[in-house]
């Protein structure tokens, strides 16, 4: 990802932008016309949202009152809804939801309009955003939780000089978030240049802390992924010697970290299984992805490629929660435009081999996540499709569509599709209850 580097000297501002801290839920959500998810009608007998302070502030700031808790029931899928404006400061954000079919949408909570990557939380009530403000002279980017039952936005206190990366895991417990920063020049500890490194942060917004693991010190956390059921954090960072990358363990319950293995190749798009027990990534020798175990660091290509042929480039990994399946999406190789749509390939890991490939979908833009599968593994979710509003709207980078992908066949559906005007954020799953 290609972010302009920002000192943050602290993130009191963010106060300022939040004004009172408070959210607040979107107006009384429109009821959906007939074949058409992503237009809205005004219900019978709802008020003018200006009229009962249910719209945004004029700076796009979050909120929620006294209505709250919001409740997101199991299976639901959730994401960031931006319409777009010719007055910036008219744009608006907001959470929304929708069921596996399309049907039953809703828009549950007003967010900032410059929330770009949103993460909820393993107990689904709290949601981290991940902030670029385009309004600040900087460019200023900060992390901060919306909590959803206790009606607050709380900015995530961060060590002094980092500038913070869309690199994010939860704790299984909900309390922490393990995040990569950039350590600038100038912060006691690395005058002497720029390196990356993995902070601890209480989503209270308690003082965080850098975390101190195996390769610290010198590490690029270029990726960095959750380990499911355990507090702890699988990462890349590099060797003493050559030019590859080692990737790391930093398990927070023992308060230790060692390095799994090393791969010569610069590894990108980390992904552990549900078991916790292998780990996906791309290499950049052969651009195929690469399976790992994590207890012998033993490797296996998935050959979703040819190996020598062109391979487009990769936009996700995802592991299903049930079955040991992994969806690799890829841009289509041979796609005589731009952007390329992508492909979805399902790799067995049982089975020891790919048992699905899609035909090409949609098209996709990097920089938010793309995928999540349905709590009981039948079916994965996509969201894709490049925006392409009229030029006085300067629509910011998202998705347009949510596809229905049947794992087992290969067949796909488009359930949710936006207005022009607008773009998904963002897409995540609410576990089971």
């Amino acid at each position: 990802m290609k972010l302009t580097s920002v000192v943050l000297t602290g993130l009191v501002l963010l106060g300022m932008v939040l004004g009172a801290g408070a959210c607040r839920p979107a107006q009384t959500p429109g009821t959906q016309k007939a074949g058409d998810p992503g237009q809205l009608e005004e219900p019978a007998g709802v008020a003018d949202p200006d009229a009962a302070g249910a719209a945004p502030a004029p700076d796009g700031q979050g909120g929620v009152d006294d209505e709250l808790p919001v409740v997101l029931k199991a299976g639901v899928l959730v994401f960031g809804l931006f319409t777009a404006n010719a007055d910036d400061s008219l744009s608006q954000l907001k959470l929304a939801t929708v069921e596996h079919d399309g049907q039953g949408f809703a828009e549950r909570l007003i967010l900032n309009r410059y929330d770009e990557v949103l993460t909820l939380s393993p107990d689904r009530t709290k949601l981290l955003a991940y902030r670029f403000d385009r309004s600040t002279p900087r460019f200023t980017k900060s992390l901060l939780v919306y909590d959803m039952v206790r009606a607050t936005v709380t900015p995530l206190s961060m060590p002094s000089f980092v500038e913070i990366h869309r690199h994010f895991s939860w704790s299984p417990d909900s309390r922490f978030i393990t995040c990569a920063v950039l350590a600038d020049a100038g912060a006691p500890e690395t005058a002497a240049d720029n390196v990356y490194r993995l902070v601890r942060v209480p989503a209270d917004g308690s003082p965080g802390a850098y975390v101190d693991t195996v390769g610290i010190r010198t590490c690029l956390p270029r990726e960095i992924a959750p380990v499911p059921g355990r507090d702890a954090v699988v990462f890349t960072g590099p060797p003493d010697q050559g030019i590859g990358l080692n990737v790391n363990l930093h398990d927070f319950g023992a308060g230790s970290g060692r390095t799994l293995f090393y791969h010569a190749n610069l590894p990108q798009l980390l992904a552990v299984s549900k078991e916790g027990g292998t780990i996906a990534y791309q290499s950049t020798g052969p651009a195929w992805v690469i399976l790992a175990n994590l207890l012998t660091g033993k490797t296996t290509a998935t050959e979703d490629v040819p190996e020598y042929g062109p391979a487009g480039c990769l936009q996700d990994l995802t592991w299903s929660p049930g079955a040991d399946l992994l969806a690799i999406v890829r841009d289509d190789c041979n796609y005589p435009g731009y952007p390329p749509p992508v492909t979805v390939v399902i790799y067995d890991l049982a089975r020891g081999g790919i048992t699905v490939r899609t035909d090409p979908i949609d098209s996709v833009m990097a920089g938010h996540p793309l995928t999540v599968w349905a709590a009981d593994g039948s079916a994965l979710f996509l969201a894709a499709g490049t925006p392409s509003p009229p030029p006085e709207l300067g629509l910011p980078v998202g998705a347009t569509t949510i596809y229905r992908i049947d794992p087992t066949t290969g067949g796909f559906t488009a359930i949710y599709t936006c207005r022009a005007d607008q773009c998904i954020r963002s897409l995540n799953l609410v576990g089971r209850e």
